[in-house]
């Protein structure tokens, strides 16, 4: 018996090997790689195809560089205007630089010299003050001298159809009423000083002797500390009529030596000093009782005074 035979497949499976190549030489020619655009061929193509555009775009270029250089060149131009300016400017401010150097060297030389002129004449200044200083004492000792002899005698009334004779008599009642007689011969002249009449006038007396002067002060000045204050030296024990006055008797000193005797007994009474007094000229005060006495000869001395108290 004759043996059956398979189906036979070789027609199918060659079928199918010829789809598959042509499948694969399709794909290959799907993935084939195009030519790039530095191929011979292309850049022939695109030289032969765009000659006029890359014309164009070189003239652009050339006028973009061109504009760019003339602007360049312009602010080249600017710029050498302008350093030229300021160096021109420059050369001023060092000119007037220059000119403030000299000026300011002008002003010191000025300066020194006016400062020198400023010290010899300061220099000259206090030489003159105290010449005048000087001039001002010698003065004041002169007319303490011509007035050593003198009292002033204040807060008298005038008297009725006043004479010299009268004042007399009037100083040899207040030397006896002091405690010490003065009789005509001690005296050198007696008047009342030139004034308005509305006012009491002080009375000069200028003795014969200074030595006669100091007594006279003397006596009045312990009569006066022995009384009461209503019993000191007044217009009643001397004999004049009217309500009862305080009569003064001091040293006749010249006008600022007289401002400064004020000004110290002022000093007294703001500071609790218990003596001042003016003797030849002279102002004194003394704290206390025993202590020592002190001359004042300027206002300079008070305010020192005022100071150690301070």
């Amino acid at each position: 018996m004759e043996k059956s035979k398979p189906p036979s497949t070789q027609s199918k499976t060659d079928t199918d090997s010829n789809e598959t190549l042509q499948d694969e030489q399709a794909n290959k020619k799907r993935s084939k790689r195009l030519r790039p655009n530095s191929s011979p061929n292309k850049k022939y193509l695109i030289d032969d195809t765009t000659p006029e555009l890359s014309n164009i775009n070189l003239m652009q270029s050339l006028s973009t560089q061109t504009t760019l250089l003339s602007k360049l060149a312009g602010d080249m131009d600017a710029l050498k205007k302008q350093n030229a300016e300021i160096q021109k400017s420059n050369q001023d401010i060092h000119k007037i630089n220059e000119e403030i150097k000299e000026s300011i060297s002008f002003m010191n030389i000025q300066f020194e010299l006016l400062k020198n002129e400023v010290e010899y004449l300061k220099k000259e200044r206090q030489q003159q003050q105290q010449y005048i200083t000087e001039l001002e004492r010698k003065l004041l000792d002169t007319d303490h001298k011509s007035r050593s002899s003198c009292i002033e005698i204040r807060n008298i009334p005038p008297l009725e159809q006043e004479s010299v004779s009268k004042l007399n008599d009037l100083l040899c009642n207040i030397s006896q009423a002091a405690g010490l007689p003065i009789s005509p011969s001690d005296l050198r002249d007696v008047y009342r000083l030139p004034g308005k009449t509305s006012t009491t006038r002080p009375i000069i007396v200028e003795f014969s002797t200074v030595l006669r002067k100091q007594q006279l002060l003397s006596f009045v000045r312990k009569f006066n500390n022995q009384k009461l204050a209503n019993d000191k030296l007044n217009t009643k024990l001397i004999g004049l009529p009217g309500n009862q006055k305080p009569v003064y008797i001091e040293e006749k000193i010249p006008s600022r030596t007289k401002t400064l005797y004020l000004q110290a007994r002022e000093f007294r009474k703001k500071n609790k000093y218990a003596f001042c007094w003016c003797s030849n000229g002279n102002i004194f005060l003394r704290k206390k009782e025993g202590d020592k006495q002190i001359i004042i000869r300027s206002e300079q001395c008070l305010v020192d005074l005022q100071k150690n108290i301070l």
